[in-house]
């Protein structure tokens, strides 16, 4: 085996390594490619929010939440190969990974994805400021093709009356 050219070196009778090839090309394909969209979104009761990513939003998840707008605080476009760790960058300071295979059931490939995202934390107390990071979403999930699922909804500051939906759409490429 040479890992610097990827290649394996077969030696053997000549009906061993046509059996051997068989094998290996039953097994030896390339990795899926995926593209990812991560959006965040802001729902919100105001008359006067933004509606830039009401169309984004899944029916049932709005009328289960009652929000009146829906605005888009940011976007991650992440393009990767099954099994390599994707970087997820998000404003505030928001890091994270995504990771995924693709599993073919029944004709129909589907996306399975491990999402984590981390933020930063200031604690104040004591003599110095410190800062840690806090992992604020950890989940997997699994998908169709060009499907968006909802990773999460959650209320903001106590008062604020808005919520942060996380939305994950994924898809395949050729």
């Amino acid at each position: 085996h040479n890992r610097e050219l990827n290649a394996l070196r077969l030696t053997g009778k000549p009906e061993d390594i046509k059996a051997a090839e068989a094998i290996i090309e039953q097994y030896d394909q390339p990795r899926r490619q995926a593209e990812f969209i991560l959006r965040v979104i802001e729902a919100s009761s105001s008359a006067k929010g933004p509606t830039d990513a009401a169309d984004l939003v899944p029916a049932e998840l709005k009328s289960l939440l009652r929000y009146s707008s829906y605005g888009q605080r940011d976007m991650v476009v992440l393009r990767g190969q099954e099994t390599e760790r994707l970087t997820i960058a998000l404003a505030g300071n928001l890091r994270g990974s995504l990771l995924f295979r693709v599993r073919d059931e029944a004709g129909a490939p589907s996306i399975e994805s491990e999402i984590s995202i981390e933020g930063p934390v200031r604690f104040t107390g004591g003599e110095k400021p410190q800062s840690y990071a806090t992992t604020l979403l950890r989940t997997s999930t699994k998908l169709k093709s060009g499907e968006t699922v909802v990773l999460g909804a959650s209320k903001m500051l106590e008062g604020s009356g808005n919520a942060l939906i996380i939305l994950l759409t994924g898809k395949l490429l050729p």
